[in-house]
């Protein structure tokens, strides 16, 4: 059944606005499903009288949060094209909604720090504090001692003290060139949007009431001033919103990475013909709980053909009706019937995950751009991966049990309730064997490596003892103790380098890392000249590197620094080892999750976006 709508269309301002509040913390609605005093419904109201609106986010951001979260940046950028659309009802934020940008570029894919974090999927934090990233930068910057939350200060303390509490407190400690940047950084921002006239919003500050918030403003001021000069006003409390899944890993079950993995089938072994695919099984694998290996095994299986179609319109458009002779349908090759109870065995898990509230097992027609709703439906390639995902959990769990680990017995129990049997029907060859085995490849990938062991170590140890929001591997200033538990104990340089980058941006940040494993490695810490981004290695190499763009004929090696020019910042990784001269394993923070530390992404040169080349040490 269609999302109904609401017959009253919605203001385009009201629909803006709307929108934004659901990723500003400080916002009544962030947490609420209604909005306004006409208490619309998000899901049934504005989010799809906002899709209609704005088709070029209803085509990027299938996801709700994400339509949300990337509406709200370019609103904040004054990204023109958005402005134009919404007509001039709204023109540009005031001084009003500065604490409602922090809030929202502060955290995941829009953080704007320096030397930041790439693209990834970290939800907004759920936090009663609004912070401002350049404040949090300067606040930081003394030692993670001096970070505590003042629980019983009022939302206006909190939402002031952190807009300019952190500038002004950098200023009082003398932070040197790095605090002095922070500073001149707040100092223009403010301006910047003081200057702005309109906004969705804003209450006036005339009259008495007006005269009695100032003084308020004033007073605070001084009071920030002189704590700055005390030690800073103390960082908010932890965000408590729920992390997002980790992109192309399946954490702790038994995974490679798919787009290296070989998966069998009568024909033989074969990889997957569109990386894409790859990233989708992952990311969905990731969601359900289940070892991307065994579902991507499976959809080799089912599918083969599709399996290695490299053409890039069979994801994007989202379709295949395909049908066996028995009548199942897709990738996955579902009956119906099956895929009807799979999504009812399973519907607050996918409401929850996917945002899926019913589904649609009749073979519809195509069309361009695919339906992005709150259907599952059958004849979808990425649906039909979810509902096999899912299946394979509920089989898993029937067959050997949820407290079961993925070992081949309960792969084959997975294979033979998928099929029916183990045995082909009309060929010869055994399904469970196969799925076993391409369980089996994905573990054991081969390649060239460098001392991984150490590395390795580092990486287990911090993925071991550091938790945030429920991911293991997160580094930041609310679980900086953690890096004291890592055993074996870090390398002094490593520690030293690792905290540095997470008091200065809150999260583990791709430079910090890079430079804590590249100085340890060499033996001398890494000179970066202090570049204002990651992408900023490209132009401006680390002293005694030089710049190979990818297109050179040069092989990258084990050493190397990547670079991507992705925005808003960029990134880095450390390479530690090498497949073949295009393909190669990197080590990097926060890909991913903010502050995320990881040793399991390969990258293939030729097809990875934003990827630049590497910084090669001389």
């Amino acid at each position: 059944m269609a999302v109904k709508v609401k017959a009253v269309k919605i203001p385009l301002k009201d629909l803006a606005q709307a929108l934004i509040d659901k990723t500003a913390p400080s916002s009544p609605y962030f947490k609420k499903n209604t909005w306004g005093p006409q208490n619309y419904s998000y899901e049934e109201d504005i989010y799809p009288q906002a899709r209609m609106a704005f088709p070029e986010y209803n085509k990027l951001y299938p996801d709700n949060e994400d339509f949300s979260k990337y509406f709200a940046r370019d609103f904040y950028r004054h990204d023109p094209k958005l402005l134009g659309t919404i007509q001039g009802v709204v023109s540009q934020p005031t001084e009003t909604t500065i604490a409602e940008e922090a809030s929202v570029v502060s955290s995941g894919r829009m953080a704007g720090e320096n030397a930041a974090t790439m693209t990834g999927g970290t939800t907004i934090p759920t936090t009663t504090s609004l912070r401002f990233p350049i404040i949090n930068t300067a606040k930081n910057l003394g030692t993670s001692a001096n970070i505590f939350s003042k629980q019983s200060s009022t939302r206006i303390m909190s939402g002031i003290s952190n807009i300019l509490g952190g500038a002004v407190g950098a200023g009082g400690r003398g932070l040197g060139g790095f605090g002095l940047k922070a500073v001149n950084g707040g100092l223009n921002r403010w301006q910047t949007f003081s200057s702005f006239k309109g906004s969705l919003r804003a209450p006036s500050l005339k009259g008495a009431g007006g005269k009695t918030a100032i003084a308020i403003f004033g007073a605070l001021f001084l009071f920030m001033f002189f704590s700055g000069l005390l030690g800073g006003i103390g960082a908010p409390g932890a965000p408590t919103g729920e992390a997002a899944p980790i992109p192309g890993s399946d954490s702790a079950l038994p995974s490679g990475n798919l787009a290296q993995c070989s998966f069998a089938g009568v024909s033989g072994d074969l990889k997957v013909g569109n990386p894409t695919l790859a990233d989708m099984v992952s990311d969905i694998s990731a969601k359900v709980g289940v070892p991307g290996s065994v579902v991507m095994g499976i959809l080799r299986i089912e599918s083969s053909d599709k399996f290695v179609n490299k053409d890039p319109n069979y994801l994007t458009n989202d379709y295949d009706a395909t049908p066996s002779t028995a009548g199942a349908i897709g990738i996955a090759q579902f009956m119906p019937d099956t895929f009807k109870g799979v999504f009812l065995n399973n519907k607050d898990d996918i409401s929850k995950k996917f945002q899926k509230a019913a589904v649609i097992t009749t073979r519809e027609p195509a069309v361009s751009p695919p339906p992005n709703d709150d259907l599952m439906r059958i004849t979808s390639v990425r649906d039909s991966i979810i509902m096999a995902a899912y299946k394979i959990k509920d089989d898993k769990n029937a067959r050997a049990g949820s407290a079961a680990g993925w070992d081949e017995k309960a792969v084959r129990a997975v294979a033979k309730a998928y099929y029916g049997a183990c045995s082909y029907e009309g060929a010869s060859g055994d399904y469970c064997k196969d799925l076993t085995q391409s369980l089996n490849n994905c573990k054991t990938a081969s390649i060239i490596l460098a001392d991984t062991n150490q590395i390795g170590q580092i990486v287990k140890g911090i993925q071991s003892v550091c938790v945030y929001n429920g991911v293991a591997g997160v580094v930041s200033t609310y679980n900086l103790s953690c890096l004291n538990s890592v055993d074996p104990s870090l390398p002094a340089i490593v520690d030293s380098q690792i905290r540095s980058s997470t008091v200065s941006h809150t999260f583990l940040q791709c430079v910090g890392y890079v430079k804590a494993i590249a100085s340890w490695i060499n033996n001398e810490t890494l000179n970066d000249h202090n570049v204002a981004n990651a992408y900023d290695y490209q132009a401006i190499p680390p002293l005694g590197y030089r710049f190979v763009s990818k297109g050179d004929d040069s092989a990258i090696m084990i050493g190397d620094i990547a670079i991507w020019n992705n925005a808003p910042n960029g990134h880095v990784a450390y390479v530690v080892g090498v497949e073949s001269a295009n393909r190669f394993l990197v080590t990097e923070a926060s890909w991913g999750p903010q502050g995320y530390v990881r040793m399991d992404r390969y990258i293939d040169k030729t097809s990875e976006s934003g990827f630049q080349g590497w910084a090669r040490k001389q």
